[in-house]
């Protein structure tokens, strides 16, 4: 068995963004313009790198590497891909309450 990869490309973070944020692939695809397999195949190659079984357990790996951040709108990408300035972490008194999911 290969050992799990922990790179994801910018589509394969958006993706998983879309579902920490509740939406299936079918809506993914029509969000990003691009086909429902595609969406499935990208989704499947985030999972095989991460060594995910599941797409919740994808999204608790990517949340836990701190490649998804909270913000007001719901689960973003945490920008720390190159080029791209750092989100800032809630403060712990904001992490007792529960950020408001993105409205579809």
């Amino acid at each position: 068995m290969r050992s799990p990869s922990p790179d994801l490309t910018v589509l394969q973070l958006e993706i998983v963004k879309y579902v920490a944020n509740g939406f299936t692939l079918a809506e993914i695809a029509k969000e990003i313009d691009r086909s429902l397999s595609h969406c499935k195949k990208q989704a499947d190659i985030a999972r095989r790198k991460t060594g995910a079984k599941t797409l919740p357990q994808l999204v608790s790996i990517v949340i836990a590497k701190g490649q998804l951040a909270w913000t007001e709108q719901g689960r973003v990408v945490n920008q720390r891909l190159p080029g791209t300035p750092q989100m800032p972490w809630p403060s712990a008194a904001s992490t007792d309450q529960a950020a408001p999911m993105v409205e579809r």
